[in-house]
C-alpha cells in the first residue's frame, strides 16, 4: 500500500513539474450554423476570448491541456445597412489532447463544454434584449487547434469549435455555435530542455 502511495505521489509530481502554466487570448470569428440558422443575411461576429490553460506532460511528444477560457460568440445579421447583432458570452471549459512536435509545432483536439453567461438581441438604434432564457445553458462543441510555440514561452494558434448541441432552447430548432479563433499565448513556466 506505502509503495502505491508513493508512486502515485511521485506520478503527480513528475507530471506537475513538467507543465507550462499560462494565458491566451485572440479574436473570435463567430457564426451560427444548422438548418435553421441559414439565411443569406447571416454575416460573423468578431469578438474577444481570453483565459488561462495548464498544459501537462504525458510524454515527449503528448500532453492534455485544461482550458478555461472567457469566449463572446453569437451571429450578425445585416441588411440594406440595417444591423441586428447577437452576442451570447461563455465561459468554456476544453480539455485539450495534444499532439508537440520538438519543432514547436503542436495540434490538440477535444470536447468543449461551454456555459452560457449572458445573451442580447442588439438592433440597430433599439435598447439591447436580454434573450440568455431563450438559449439553453450549456453548450456542447468538438475543438480542433493547431499552433507553434516558440522557446521563450510566447506562441500563436488557430482554432475551430464545432458546436454539437442546439443553441435555441426548443428541441426542434436545428441551430449550433460555429467559432473559429485565432490568438497568441504565453507560457510562464517551460518544460526542461526547451
Amino acid at each position: 500500500m506505502k509503495k502505491t502511495l508513493l508512486i502515485v505521489i511521485s506520478a503527480i509530481f513528475c507530471l506537475t513539474a513538467q507543465a507550462q502554466f499560462g494565458v491566451k487570448g485572440g479574436l473570435n470569428l463567430a457564426n451560427w450554423g444548422g438548418s435553421d440558422a441559414d439565411d443569406e443575411d447571416k454575416k460573423a461576429l468578431l469578438g474577444p476570448y481570453f483565459g488561462v490553460f495548464y498544459n501537462i506532460k504525458a510524454s515527449d511528444m503528448f500532453s492534455v491541456q485544461p482550458e478555461l477560457v472567457y469566449s463572446m460568440q453569437g451571429v450578425r445579421y445585416e441588411n440594406s445597412g440595417f444591423e441586428v447583432k447577437i452576442p451570447a458570452s461563455y465561459l468554456n471549459l476544453t480539455p485539450l489532447f495534444r499532439y508537440n512536435n520538438p519543432s514547436g509545432f503542436f495540434v490538440g483536439v477535444g470536447p468543449q463544454i461551454g456555459f452560457l453567461l449572458s445573451a442580447k438581441v442588439k438592433e440597430d438604434g433599439e435598447d439591447d434584449v436580454d434573450i440568455k432564457d431563450d438559449l439553453k445553458g450549456i453548450d456542447f462543441s468538438a475543438a480542433l487547434a493547431a499552433g507553434y510555440e516558440l522557446k521563450n514561452g510566447f506562441g500563436f494558434y488557430v482554432r475551430y469549435n464545432h458546436g454539437l448541441s442546439q443553441i435555441p432552447d426548443e428541441d426542434d430548432v436545428k441551430v449550433y455555435n460555429r467559432v473559429f479563433q485565432v490568438g497568441v499565448r504565453y507560457a510562464f513556466k517551460m518544460e526542461k530542455g526547451k
